[in-house]
């Protein structure tokens, strides 16, 4: 599951030892507090780049990397009991090319059928592949920061995806040319798009 979501080489392990401190409980010759979770640490390990020693997931990985970890191990508890309503998501797509989104547009559409999936993302190729979709502006205003959210349908979220296929650049001479593959990538996610 995790593969594919631009982690090749990803190595991941769990190191688990006595939580020690002053308690009733002796583990492995230690004294250690029994708690509502027992009486051990947990931490994920991972090693990301070949050639690298493990890590703390938190040390090692980038803000992409560990929201694409946290994906793939979410997925993979799906079935349990007692799962969030809601997850959001934020950099899951964080320094990976286009070619990289349908993977992990998968995966956020297989927990999408038990919940609630929030993706924050600038890929068109991962934002054609929601459901809805919307799009948050933030401007000063009276000396106050506002955050403004609209939700994009038909020509407005075909404009959106162009935009974020374009750039800085959109709007140019080739906005038809954006448009056209903003279109065909809407249809090919999935979403019925007006024109296409």
């Amino acid at each position: 599951i995790i593969r594919p979501l631009a982690l090749p080489s990803l190595d991941l392990a769990f190191a688990v030892t006595p939580a020690a401190a002053d308690g009733e409980v002796e583990v492995g010759g230690l004294a250690c507090r029994v708690e509502a979770h027992g009486a051990d640490r947990v931490e994920l390990l991972a090693r990301t780049n070949p050639g690298e020693s493990r890590g703390s997931v938190a040390a090692v990985a980038s803000g992409g990397e560990r929201s694409r970890i946290h994906l793939g191990l979410t997925v993979m508890r799906q079935g349990e009991s007692g799962g969030p309503l809601v997850r959001l998501f934020d950099e899951v797509d964080a320094g990976l090319g286009m070619d990289a989104a349908p993977p992990i547009a998968q995966l956020l559409r297989t927990l999408a059928r038990s919940g609630q999936v929030l993706c924050i993302t600038h890929l068109p190729t991962l934002a054609v592949h929601a459901d809805q979709h919307l799009a948050v502006t933030k401007k000063v205003e009276d000396g106050r920061t506002t955050l403004r959210v609209a939700e994009l349908v038909g020509d407005a979220r075909v404009r959106e995806i162009a935009r974020l296929l374009g750039g800085e650049g959109y709007g140019g001479e080739d906005t038809e040319l954006q448009s056209a593959y903003a279109r065909e990538l809407l249809a090919a996610g999935g979403a019925a798009v007006a024109g296409a």
